[in-house]
């Protein structure tokens, strides 16, 4: 269900996290109280085994009391009533207002008007957020990237406000000295936890105020502007994780984070930790002057996202994608030397990232910090109800690099979603081309002056949608549910499906003539391959300790069938033989910027028809190795597809052809996205026979079948650790070391997938290529 208060459900739902230590009234470590002034003892404790296996609260509060404590900003008590109804909103609009979705205009259609990273000159460009109402803050929160940011100008209080992001080994206490850790030398998986605290120093002689202070668990997918390399605000910002520690940011309330604790909710004591003389509390949102303030967090990153992380219910696109890139704002806290050293080579789009961190951010209005009102900040602006507008005094991240670890699901559940997403995939294909066909029947009509009968056509067509949309929903529902015993399991005979194309074997002479020796078929099994993930350097324990590379040697069985016609004296005849054999591996990733992917890509869908194709000697060798492409395979149908319904729409009128919002989105997500492959050829590739022997072979083994038919069977052997980057010089160094394949992944908005080009020379010179899948996943 997707929830309107994101602020509220994702503060809460994972792992809520309330305020400071406040179990004493002293700078001394405070004795356990209980409401009524009582003692704890050490037997109450040592009994809790929660207290010992979980020292964090970790409890669903009310609606009402989220509002109470943490909405209630300058927010007037009348406006605080029921919890508001729940609905869809956009994470990524820049601006608030609301967009009918059932309607269409000419220009959504046109691929030429698809400028997805920036907003054009008729955007709005002021925001209101209004404090007198109860969502002001979403709107602050929604387009957080959008505020004018202090953090690294001259303005003498963003100067003398230091905040740090300090990582602890165990939950945080007072009173407790911690042990710090490196979170640039760690992977962090589903389920770890993630502590330490924030310190907060005001070096000047003035008081600092705020209108808001929190810490967040943040995972957001960032396009940097491409244009300008100095530019650190994204022209693309999607923030899929935002999990909200109350016990760090700043709030109205008083609640016990720790299990052992027990105090006044109403009461906000000035509590020192004599670890470090740092305060706890921050009263009356401001930072006094000379004062060091530190803030516990403490977050369990979740197993996965909300459902309403993706609009079309699709469970792939609600796993934790891993860290991919590094965004302008992680690359401007180090140098560039710095930079280069810490740089993870994982193949992606330059100006795009996936990343994770602890986020802090200190929000006040411009009169605050004595800021120009006359100074019109290029880009949105966002206010108050006054007109005053908000900005980041301070933000500090500290950044992690997240690898989830595979979701496990079983071999039935993985067709089950391949059949699934090719289901979707046709469907969608079938109602854009019924919607074409009926367009252009209607136009036929009408220009027939047969009006009546196009009025008849648009009805059917209606009536259409309405079933097939049902239709949609009906086949997701079926999937959701398959009774399966380990009877059936045993008593299941899956057969093997396999990737093969046949073609007529020709011997060619010098002049160019060719003669047909018979019919061949090359074929290879249809398995899904699996790579283990292997950290950079920089994320290995120890560097020198030796590494699980099995995986890495991939073998790829070739089944050869040659069958002479029946007619022909064969005796004389030499079988075809294998010359060479390349392999690449090629790691594909795609992103969609404004509209998300209405099913999870796969293999098959991309290729289709063409993972196993055969190539003459006449064709140029680029064809042999490239028609990978899928700008070419997979996007160019649905542009041509997307035009067609634009000059339709453009001749008919949006009276006369009716098309629904959903619909378009979906295909200009897949018209519009853009790619990046990126092929690595593999040194080490050798042909064996299917005993393994270690020599490789020169001629393939055939073995006669009947009078007219031979086959042969051999396994290609190929070496991941040998791969490198087309057009950088081989190595003798392990790929692993110098490059990082990410877990295969997809979300809404980006993906990464990998397969394997296999091109097969024969001795004629035609070739054979074969694309395999590949999925590269972290051991479990």
């Amino acid at each position: 269900m997707a929830i309107r208060n994101r602020f509220s459900l994702r503060s809460f739902l994972f792992k809520p996290q309330f305020s400071p230590p406040t179990s004493g009234m002293t700078p001394e470590i405070p004795s356990h109280q209980d409401g009524d002034g009582g003692e704890f003892n050490e037997d109450d404790i040592l009994r809790s085994e929660q207290a010992n296996q979980a020292p964090v609260w970790s409890i669903l509060p009310s609606y009402h009391m989220y509002k109470s404590l943490y909405m209630g900003m300058n927010a007037p008590t009348e406006n605080i009533h029921e919890p508001p109804t729940y609905e869809d909103v956009s994470h990524t609009s820049v601006s608030h207002t609301s967009v009918t979705t059932s309607s269409i205009t000419a220009s959504s259609l046109s691929l030429h008007n698809s400028d997805t990273t920036a907003p054009s000159s008729n955007d709005p460009r002021v925001i209101v957020a209004d404090e007198n109402t109860n969502d002001w803050q979403n709107t602050l929160l929604d387009n957080i990237h959008q505020l004018k940011n202090l953090t690294f100008s001259n303005n003498k209080y963003a100067k003398s406000l230091n905040v740090s992001v300090h990582f602890t080994k165990e939950v945080g206490k007072l009173g407790k000295k911690p042990t710090y850790i490196d979170p640039s030398v760690y992977e962090y998986k589903q389920g770890d936890t993630v502590n330490g605290h924030i310190l907060i120093e005001n070096t000047s002689d003035e008081k600092i105020r705020f209108d808001m202070m929190y810490v967040v668990f943040e995972g957001s997918f960032l396009v940097a502007n491409a244009k300008n390399k100095k530019d650190r605000v994204p022209v693309k910002v999607k923030q899929f994780l935002q999990m909200f520690d109350f016990t760090a940011s700043w709030n109205h309330g008083n609640i016990d984070r720790l299990i052992t604790e027990s105090s006044h909710p109403y009461t906000c004591p000035n509590i020192v930790d004599p670890i470090d003389n740092a305060k706890l509390a921050v009263k009356d949102r401001t930072i006094h002057p000379g004062n060091v303030y530190k803030r516990f967090f403490t977050f369990k990153i979740p197993a996965q996202l909300l459902d309403s992380e993706c609009s079309h219910n699709l469970s792939g696109h609600t796993h934790i994608p891993p860290s991919l890139g590094s965004s302008r704002q992680e690359q401007a806290k180090y140098s560039s030397k710095q930079m280069q050293t810490m740089r993870v080579r994982d193949l992606s789009f330059v100006d795009t990232s996936i990343s994770y961190g602890v986020m802090t951010r200190i929000i006040g209005r411009s009169s605050m910090y004595n800021l120009d009102e006359n100074d019109e900040s290029e880009g949105t602006r966002l206010i108050n109800s006054t007109g005053d507008e908000f900005v980041i005094l301070k933000e500090q991240n500290e950044f992690m690099r997240m690898v989830p670890e595979p979701m496990g699901n079983s071999l039935d559940e993985h067709l089950m979603k391949v059949t699934e997403s090719k289901m979707l995939h046709d469907n969608l294909v079938n109602r854009l081309q019924q919607k074409i066909d009926m367009g252009n029947s209607i136009l036929e009509a009408m220009k027939n002056g047969n009006y009546d009968f196009a009025i008849d056509i648009s009805d059917q067509e209606r009536t259409l949608h309405a079933s097939n949309d049902h239709m949609g929903d009906l086949i997701k529902s079926r999937q959701l549910y398959r009774a399966c015993t380990s009877r059936d399991k045993k008593m299941t005979n899956v057969p093997v499906e396999k990737y093969g194309v046949a073609f007529a074997f020709k011997k060619r002479s010098l002049t160019g003539s060719s003669k047909p020796l018979g019919s061949m078929m090359v074929s290879t099994p249809k398995v899904n391959r699996v790579v283990r993930y292997i950290s950079p350097l920089r994320f290995r324990p120890d560097v020198s300790q030796k590494i699980d590379n099995k995986s890495w040697k991939l073998s790829v069985p070739i089944d050869f069938s040659f069958t002479f016609p029946a007619t022909a004296d064969h005796r004389n005849i030499k079988l075809p033989d294998l010359k060479r054999v390349d392999v690449e591996l090629v790691a594909l990733t795609w992103k969609s910027l404004k509209y998300a992917l209405p099913y999870e890509l796969n293999h098959d869908i991309i290729f289709k028809d063409r993972v196993a194709t055969h190539h003459s000697s006449k064709e140029e060798s680029h064809k042999v190795f490239g028609g990978d492409n899928i700008n070419e395979t997979y996007k160019k149908p649905f542009q041509i597809m997307m035009n067609q319904l634009y000059d339709l729409y453009n001749e008919l009128g949006s009276d006369n052809f009716k098309l629904e919002a959903q619909l378009v989105e979906d295909v200009k997500s897949i018209s519009s996205f853009e790619t990046k492959h990126m092929n690595m050829p593999v040194q080490s590739v050798t042909v064996r026979d299917r005993s393994e022997n270690a020599t490789s072979l020169s001629r393939l083994p055939w073995v006669q079948k009947d009078p007219n038919t031979f086959s042969s069977q051999v396994n290609v052997a190929i070496d991941l650790e040998t791969v490198y980057l087309k057009g950088e010089m081989p190595t003798a160094e392990k790929a692993h070391s110098n490059y990082c394949l990410v877990t295969s992944f997809q979300s809404c908005t980006i993906g990464r997938l990998y397969y394997l080009k296999v091109v097969l020379k024969l001795s004629n010179n035609d070739s054979v290529r074969f694309l395999l899948p590949v999925t590269v996943e972290k051991s479990a």
